[in-house]
């Protein structure tokens, strides 16, 4: 079983057959509480995935995805399986939570530059004006603004990585964060408006696949640290071997 943990692909298939069947359970009569097992199984999946790869990362970054990937299966399993409002308040709690914790994980590789937040910027307004203009007359619009407002400080943070990580682990996490705002503004507008099967297998979908990719894009970057770290470590060796070695004065 750690094998399967170590391995990309193998990670990938695993996880993307237990969302297959999550997906499945969730949005079949009967069945949704039976989906707690295949939740149980990502949770656990992405937790021995990232604790195997991500040795060479912070304590303290990594302990702050640790906390993202609870909190967010957990707040996805609140929100997702019962119409209780307290329940449905403490999944809106974790997954803002959640947010907050892989938003402190991205800070570690955050650049800040005026020229490269003009994109964004442009996005967060059209984003937020179409947003307002929908849920306005919305009663709990109030919720719903902080919930995805939140969401857009996450992108940015995952979005102004780009220089300090590498290409893919900056696509990846930035894809994540994107597929995060996706699910939470159909979350967003299923909750205020009607309910369809549709939107919950989507919202389901995209969570999975949001947090398979920044967790991947996390390990991505521990896995680039670690090989600076090798090659430092080879360059201190070769240069103590030069220094030791016999010198032919003749």
């Amino acid at each position: 079983m750690p094998a399967l943990f170590r391995s990309f692909n193998g990670f990938a298939a695993f996880f993307m057959l237990v969302l297959f069947f999550d997906i499945l359970l969730s949005n079949m009569e009967g069945m949704m509480y039976y989906s707690l097992i295949t939740k149980v199984l990502l949770l656990v999946g992405l937790l021995a995935f990232f604790s195997v790869n991500s040795t060479s990362m912070r304590r303290l970054e990594r302990n702050f995805v640790f906390l993202a990937i609870i909190s967010f299966s957990l707040g996805e399993v609140f929100m997702m399986l019962t119409n209780d409002l307290n329940v449905i308040v403490a999944g809106f709690l974790l997954l803002l939570a959640a947010k907050l914790f892989y938003s402190c994980a991205f800070v570690y590789k955050v650049t800040l530059d005026v020229d490269r937040l003009l994109p964004y910027l442009v996005f967060v307004t059209l984003y937020s004006l179409t947003i307002i203009y929908f849920l306005y007359e919305v009663p709990e619009h109030i919720p719903a603004y902080i919930f995805l407002v939140i969401t857009l400080i996450m992108v940015k943070l995952a979005y102004l990585r780009y220089e300090k990580a590498g290409f893919t682990s900056f696509m990846m996490v930035l894809t994540g964060a994107a597929l995060v705002l996706a699910s939470e503004t159909i979350l967003v507008f299923d909750r205020s408006f009607s309910s369809s099967r549709l939107n919950g297998f989507m919202v389901i979908f995209l969570y999975g696949l949001s947090q398979y990719f920044m967790v991947n894009g996390m390990v991505l970057k521990s896995e680039a640290a670690k090989g600076v770290k090798r090659l430092r470590r080879e360059g201190v060796k070769k240069d103590r071997t030069i220094v030791k070695g016999p010198v032919d004065l003749s």
